[in-house]
């Protein structure tokens, strides 16, 4: 029996490569959002942190010298923790394209496998249907001849 060679193997090892690229880059997008969703938790809790400082000064003598100063690093914790807000906006979007461009790429894979399959197949069921005809070719001209000699006898 003849061993079965998909055709299109090299469109599919290349399917494969793409649909693994998709998959990292978007583990890359994955990972990119989560660093910037713990560094936006930092930022909250290091301003929750400045403004208890500040308010335990307040409730202590302190200098209008330390009130700026409070307010400026308070002032710089809240823009870091704005521009860190755009940039988890911008992880965000990223991470939903390569997730779009990775379910792309493994539908691409899936076609190329159920062809895969149905190639496979189809190749089984004629080589079956092959040896189904050698075997009729072997047994009935057998049957034939002696049920042909039993005729005459």
């Amino acid at each position: 029996m003849k061993k079965f060679k998909f055709k299109l193997e090299s469109v599919k090892r290349l399917r494969e490569s793409e649909e693994k690229k998709k998959l990292d880059d978007y583990a890359k997008a994955m990972q990119r959002r989560h660093g910037q969703e713990q560094k936006i938790e930092k930022l909250q809790r290091d301003l929750a942190q400045s403004e208890d400082d500040i308010m335990a000064r307040r409730r202590s003598i302190f200098s209008a010298a330390d009130l700026h100063a409070d307010r400026n690093a308070t002032l710089a914790i809240r823009m870091q923790l704005e521009t860190a807000q755009k940039d988890l906006e911008e992880a965000l979007g990223e991470e939903d394209n390569h997730r779009a461009a990775f379910l792309g790429a493994k539908s691409n894979r899936e076609i190329i496998d159920r062809l895969e399959l149905k190639q496979r197949e189809a190749f089984e069921n004629d080589m079956r249907k092959i040896e189904e005809q050698e075997i009729e070719d072997v047994v009935v001209p057998r049957y034939s001849k002696s049920e042909h000699n039993s005729l005459f006898q």
